[in-house]
């Protein structure tokens, strides 16, 4: 005999679906690799330093930071040295995967969306962007959460020269 069961997924929310908020401040260390560097706009890659703030047990979050070009030549006022950047973004678990669940090895995809103010000796350009990521919590428990993910930045402005990859680690403590 063979027994089939269909089974949906609610799509509204019900009493155990509620967002919960957390507070969760940390800090996240970047690697930005453009995909063309070219001489007189990008360096061939930046060092960025963030402060994140997670606010939901869903993994919400904002973070607010700097880019800074790992070599900037003293002949070339116009490549952006530095790079600002504030943005909201959100990570997903997999229902398949347990949605994050486990304390070790948890995959999530998620999104960025943001602006960045790229600046230079001579040069400057404000972008809104968009970053689609894929990540791995390495570890989490109720008090911290460890974290990394690439992600593709992509800028609305001189895309060409200015979207690339970007590595990231963070460490969040509950506050």
């Amino acid at each position: 005999m063979l027994d089939i069961t269909l089974m949906r997924e609610p799509t509204t929310p019900n009493a155990s679906m509620k967002v919960r908020f957390v507070n969760m401040p940390g800090f996240e260390y970047s690697i930005f690799m453009p995909e063309n560097p070219t001489e007189g706009i990008s360096a061939e890659y930046y060092h960025g330093y963030m402060l994140k703030y997670l606010f939901t047990r869903g993994k919400s979050y904002i973070t607010v930071g700097a880019f800074k070009a790992n070599e900037v030549p003293q002949n070339d006022t116009l490549m952006y040295s530095d790079i600002f950047n504030i943005s909201f973004g959100q990570d997903f678990y997999s229902r398949h995967l347990g949605r994050g669940a486990r304390k070790f090895l948890n995959l999530y995809s998620g999104y960025n969306i943001g602006y960045m103010a790229f600046s230079g000796k001579d040069s400057s350009l404000k972008s809104a962007y968009v970053s689609p990521a894929i990540g791995i919590e390495l570890f989490k428990n109720n008090f911290m959460l460890l974290d990394t993910k690439m992600s593709y930045i992509l800028p609305f402005s001189d895309n060409l020269h200015l979207r690339g990859f970007q590595f990231a680690a963070a460490l969040n403590f509950v506050f």
